[in-house]
């Protein structure tokens, strides 16, 4: 399906949340786009790392790990849509380099999870060190990855020490 005006086709309801959604993304591209480069985003990361928490993380994660792991999925995937639905996602999706780093951007928002049913920091120590190792190596250690890590680990240190404080208050005042 093609259209006139090379708009970003919205992803498919039911692809949300599923590694496919990144070969729509990276199909869709090369259907609007014929003669131009499609992001390595789509299924050099976004493709590569859907599978790898589908199909093994997931299954060394606890129930609520293995929750977590999908409202994630979903909620990289819905900030994707929404800048791509934008009326400069065509253009803004052409930029390789600009989509990447917006994804990258997104990914302390979704993986904190404040508004879902797992948000990362209710998760168990041994999910949070398999969460953290799943990535390659490789990716673990680029700049863009470090500052997530520090980043995400100070919300969490944030979050623990913020409860402990309110427990000992109430130990306190006993």
């Amino acid at each position: 399906m093609t259209n006139k005006n090379n708009s970003v086709l919205p992803a498919p309801p039911h692809l949300i949340g599923t590694p496919a959604y990144y070969q729509f993304r990276h199909d869709d591209f090369i259907t609007r786009n014929p003669n131009i480069t499609v992001p390595n985003y789509y299924l050099d990361y976004g493709f590569e790392y859907a599978q790898k928490f589908q199909n093994e993380t997931n299954q060394k994660l606890s129930p609520q790990g293995q929750k977590w792991t999908g409202e994630v999925m979903t909620n990289l995937q819905i900030l994707l849509e929404n800048r791509l639905s934008q009326p400069d996602g065509a253009e803004f999706e052409r930029n390789a380099q600009t989509l990447k780093n917006f994804a990258f951007a997104t990914h302390v928002e979704a993986y904190w999870n404040e508004n879902g049913v797992a948000p990362l920091y209710i998760l168990t120590f041994k999910d949070l060190f398999r969460i953290l190792f799943a990535p390659d190596f490789r990716d673990l250690v680029r700049g863009k990855s470090l500052l997530q890590i520090v980043v995400i680990v100070g919300k969490l240190a944030g979050f623990w020490f913020s409860r402990f404080g309110i427990r000992k208050k109430r130990y306190h005042s006993l």
